[in-house]
This record gives structure tokens, sequence and C-alpha cells, in this order.
């Protein structure tokens, strides 16, 4: 055990010397060790993160990763009738093939398949989480490795509510800085609080004219927003049709209290027992406004300063930094970057950063 640690990520050893070299580097990956760091959250971001080729690398090259991602298409095919494999990592990458990973019913199964396999590499290499976090389908991922339902039903799970979330009208989303309490007066019967990500990010979900109307209107009022990646207006009203039709489904699997704690972004507390072997809980998921902020702020108060985002991005990571306001806490994401040669470094990054931490 050396309190006193460096990591530097290479693929040869002279790219090795060069990278000992570089000063700003090597200062970055150093730290002193003064308490070993025993806590870990998982966390599983939601829709909107999704690229093509997320996780290539690895896939490629970890052979843990690439048999947990194939041994969820193999599951997902009954439900998809295709290989989300295909999906994710497609022949030919241009807008056709975005588009398709885009659509709900392929990124929610992606999106849990790339988690799951990013959750078992990580586990691999002693990494064990102490608690869980996810962003609205995120939320699943966290409850399968927590014993909620096994890796078959929850798949069944995702791949249903994928298809029935992308089977009600196409709608938008809208990233909002502000706060709760500004963003209260634009609500209304066609636009809905998607989520509350952090004190000053919300997202706003509804009827793409609606949302359009309300983006230009809160630009001109130097209020910033974005429109997300997503084909459908989640996590409002235009659900409300695939809420009951859901919880049937719910109803076919078993459900058990979650071995290890989830924070739950649908309450901003800890997954009960009760709730976790609720099917009216799970079918609420995709309607309920997705209280990220308000979930992350729980783990902070129970002390959690370790956070490890397994999904594509850095948004889980990044929102938790904002929750978190000045307070210390290490926030590492696991594949930081689109760029897909890359993501065996992102995720070696990832773990120099943990062992840093102690």
């Amino acid at each position: 055990y050396f309190n006193h640690r460096r990591f530097v990520v290479a693929a040869s050893a002279d790219e090795f010397i060069e990278k000992q070299a570089e000063g700003t580097t090597l200062q970055l990956n150093t730290s002193l060790v003064k308490d070993n760091a025993r806590d870990v959250v998982f966390m599983f971001p939601g829709q909107g993160v999704q690229f093509l080729n997320m996780g290539k690398g690895l896939y490629e090259a970890e052979p843990v990763f690439r048999l947990a991602m194939e041994e969820c298409a193999g599951i997902l095919k009954t439900y998809l009738k295709l290989n989300i494999l295909d999906i994710i990592y497609p022949a030919k990458e241009d807008e056709a093939a975005l588009k398709k990973l885009t659509n709900t019913a392929y990124s929610q199964p992606a999106l849990f398949t790339l988690g799951y396999a990013l959750g078992k590499l990580y586990m691999s290499w002693g990494i064990f989480p102490t608690a869980f976090i996810g962003h609205s389908v995120g939320e699943f991922v966290s409850a399968c490795f927590a014993g909620v339902f096994n890796l078959a039903d929850a798949l069944k799970l995702v791949a249903t509510r994928g298809k029935m979330m992308g089977d009600v009208a196409p709608g938008a989303m809208l990233s909002v800085r502000t706060t709760v309490e500004e963003i209260q007066p634009y609500l209304s019967a066609e636009i809905a609080l998607a989520a509350v990500n952090s004190p000053k990010l919300c997202v706003l979900a509804g009827e793409t004219a609606a949302i359009k109307k309300l983006s230009d209107i809160l630009n001109k009022k130097d209020i910033l927003t974005r429109l997300l990646p997503t084909s459908h207006a989640f996590h409002s009203h235009m659900m409300d049709v695939v809420v009951q039709p859901f919880e049937d489904v719910v109803k076919t699997i078993r459900l058990s209290a979650p071995l290890i704690p989830i924070a739950s972004t649908v309450t901003g507390d800890w997954l009960s027992a009760e709730e976790a072997t609720s099917s009216a809980y799970w079918a609420n998921h995709l309607r309920a406004t997705v209280l990220f902020g308000k979930s992350v702020q729980k783990l902070l108060d129970e002390q959690h300063t370790l956070f490890l985002e397994l999904g594509p991005g850095s948004s889980a990571a990044t929102l938790t930094r904002q929750q978190a306001a000045g307070k210390q806490v290490t926030a590492i994401a696991t594949l930081e970057k689109a760029d897909t040669e890359q993501s065996c470094r992102s995720a070696m990054k990832a773990l120099g950063q943990l062992w840093l931490q102690g």
C-alpha cells in the first residue's frame, strides 16, 4: 500500500516515456491518499447522451465487457427482433444510423446494455458499488444490479418500456438553465417539468411546437436552452397513455427489495422495499418528474463523496458536481469522449482516478 500515487495511461513504452515528461498531466494524475475510499456510488445516465459506436474500443478489447454486451443483446432479440449491437455499432456511421439509435425503442435498451456491461467490467476490476443512482432508464440498471429484478426481466421491461413510449405521438424535450421556481410560470397543459437535474438545470417536455415556441421565448429573456436529442416527450403528460399498459407488464415479473441502496429519482429518497416491489412505482417511473438533483443531494447528505458514471458522456458526473456546489466530491466519467477509439483509454483513466482516491 502506497500513500503517494500516480498513474499514466499508455499504449506503449514510448508513449509511457512521453507521458512521464508531461508535467501538467502527471500533476493531475498524482495524489496523496489520506483516507482509503470504501464507498463508491455507481451512476447510470438516461436518454439523450447516447452516440454511435459508444464503447466500441472496450467491446473489441475487453472480454468481460464484450460478453456482457452480447448477453444483453441475445436476450433483447426476443423483444426487438434484431441485434441491438447492430444499432450501437452500425456498419455505416451516418445520419440514418444515428436517427435509429435516437429512437427510444432502441436507445433505452442500448443505454441499459452499455451501462450493464460497464458495471460488470468495473466489478471485474475490483470496483464494487455501495449505492446506486440512475437517471430515468438508468434506474433500471441500478435496480438490476441491486437485485430488484434479474437481467432477463430487466431487459424485458426496458425493451417494452422503449417500444410503448416510442409508439406515442412524437414530442420534444428542452434543457433549461434556470431554477424550478423560475420555470414554474411557463408550465402548462402542453409543457411539463420532466426533470430537475441540479439547482439551476431543468428539463421540460411536451408537444414539439409548444416546446419550440417556449424555447424562443426563453432565449429572448436570455435564459439558456438546448433541445435534447430525444424522439419523444418523456416524463410528461404525453406518456400517460402507456402507464397502465406498462404496469400490466411489470406485474408479470418478480420484484424484490434492493440488496444495495438505490437513490430513487422519483422520490429523491432511498428506494424503499415497498416501492421497489410495487408495479405502480415502475410504471409511474416513465411519467414522473426525474428528481436527479434531489437524489444526488440525498447521497451527499449521507456522506457519499465518490461517484462513478457508467454510461456514455459525463452528464451525470457533471450534474453531481453542480449539485455538490463547492462540497468536495469526486465524480468520474468512464466514457467521457465521443471518440470511440479512446473508450479503452477513458475507462482506464477512470480506473486510475479511482485508485488515486484510495
